[in-house]
């Protein structure tokens, strides 16, 4: 609250401390710039990942269907050993995918940090 006698000009804001420039306006954009990177990087991980489930489940249904039409044991074995073959090389490319997503998540938060840090470390040595 302001005193009757203070002018909007001279009132002072109790929450205005004073921060060293490192830690200013510059170093809070490349914060929100990196934040903004992971959490779009994520956020397609997780698509990606949910996209992938979901064709897994549809896979495990259509052999269970499968399994219930096999007339011999042969064809209970050929169904199964075949469903689990697409399912590791599935996972397999799933597996890489992700590990190629993370690295160049990696490189891009990389890319948009390294060069605006530089520019706020120099701003505080100046």
């Amino acid at each position: 609250m302001a005193h009757a006698n203070e002018s909007p000009r001279h009132r002072t804001n109790a929450f205005a401390w004073a921060m060293p420039p490192f830690f200013g306006v510059p170093l809070m954009s490349l914060l929100a710039d990196l934040n903004g990177k992971l959490l779009e990087s994520v956020a397609g991980a997780q698509k990606e990942w949910a996209d992938f489930m979901t064709r897994r489940i549809r896979e495990d249904v259509a052999v269970s269907q499968q399994l219930i039409g096999c007339q011999s044991l042969a064809d209970l074995q050929e169904v199964y050993c075949n469903y689990l073959r697409k399912a590791v090389d599935q996972y397999q490319e799933q597996s890489q995918r992700a590990l190629q997503r993370g690295q160049s998540a990696a490189e891009e938060l990389v890319d948009t940090g390294e060069p605006r840090a530089r520019e706020s470390v120099q701003r505080a040595r100046h």
